[in-house]
């Protein structure tokens, strides 16, 4: 790979953390959900729903990551402080006119719903996660998941996925180890 030198600095704060991230997070995930699936019963009989936390607000661990405050998105524990909040950033707690207030309260009531039903109505709409649905023959994602992100509806059912970059990591694991 060549890097030209205005390059290595996206690189080095941009592309390295989503490869440690694929590594590290969320090829074991896809792994995990491509076994279950190929347990022999056809859905994902263990997954009771998935959901991705991308959501970038005003509040974030990215500087505790980067050392720096540019914007790189939602960093790794930012949906910890919707889902229990964080007195060190968030001292006087999130304002309840912000929208981030009621993404907090949304987040919050999926796993308070979860808790007392062992489930979530969300993930019971979505459906099951299949085969099919997870080798799409476009190779555009895998199954449906809750997707809480940036936009004027935070709360999306999506399924996009970067697969080829799991293709590389299950070539990189067959290939090394």
């Amino acid at each position: 790979m060549i890097l030209l030198a205005g390059s290595l600095h996206k690189f080095k704060y941009f592309l390295v953390p989503q490869l440690l991230g694929d590594a590290y997070f969320t090829h074991p995930l896809y792994r995990t959900i491509a076994a279950d699936l190929n347990s022999g019963a056809g859905a994902a009989h263990s997954l009771t729903g998935a959901l991705q936390f991308v959501y970038r607000g005003p509040y974030t661990f990215s500087q505790f990551f980067t050392g720096s405050s540019k914007d790189y998105g939602a960093v790794h524990v930012d949906d910890m402080l919707y889902l229990f909040g964080m007195p060190l950033l968030i001292p006087n707690g999130l304002p309840k006119s912000s929208a981030e207030y009621e993404i907090m309260k949304k987040y919050v009531g999926l796993y308070v719903e979860y808790a007392k039903n062992g489930n979530v109505e969300i993930f019971t709409k979505i459906g099951p996660c299949t085969i099919e649905s997870f080798e799409r023959s476009d190779g555009s994602g895998i199954c449906d998941y809750l997707s809480i992100a940036n936009g004027t509806e935070p709360f999306k059912v999506e399924h996009t996925w970067n697969v080829a970059r799991m293709q590389l990591w299950d070539y990189v694991d067959k290939t090394l180890f």
